[in-house]
Parts: structure tokens; C-alpha cells; sequence
């Protein structure tokens, strides 16, 4: 399924391996709100 920008957690319940990489997972959401505060 697509990944959501919103609901990330969707693409979990569809793909398991992106359960795996919680990390990096985390850091891309990190980068991703960083840029948005940046916009703002």
C-alpha cells in the first residue's frame, strides 16, 4: 500500500518490515518535522 504522510502507521499494518527500522523510521520523522517548523 502507499506510505500516507499522516497516518505512517497505516503502511505498518500493511508492510511488517517497516516495523523493523524503528530508527530510522524515527529519524525520517524527526528531518520531516524539523522542515516543517522550518517552514512555518
Amino acid at each position: 500500500c502507499e506510505m500516507d504522510m499522516y497516518m505512517r502507521r497505516k503502511c505498518q499494518e500493511c508492510r511488517p518490515e517497516c516495523v523493523v527500522p524503528e530508527p530510522q523510521c524515527a529519524l525520517k520523522r524527526k528531518e520531516k518535522k524539523a522542515q516543517r517548523e522550518k517552514d512555518k
